[in-house]
């Protein structure tokens, strides 16, 4: 009996350490999402402000 106590002690352990390294793994996961997606606001910001400068010297040259 106590074999078996000390099997599903391991176990529990063992649970709770890749339960613990998964947490922080998609803590460093969400963070990085929100970087990339601010990323990618900032880099459309620019891409339209681009679009519109050459609509208007397109405009200009029409």
């Amino acid at each position: 009996m106590i074999k078996e106590l000390d099997l599903l002690q391991d176990r529990i352990t063992s649970v709770s350490t890749t339960l613990q390294r998964l947490r922080a793994e998609n803590k460093k996961l969400r963070e990085s999402l929100l970087s990339s997606q601010e990323q990618n606001r900032r880099l459309q910001s620019r891409i339209d402000q681009a679009s519109e400068r050459l609509e208007g010297l397109l405009k200009t040259k029409a």
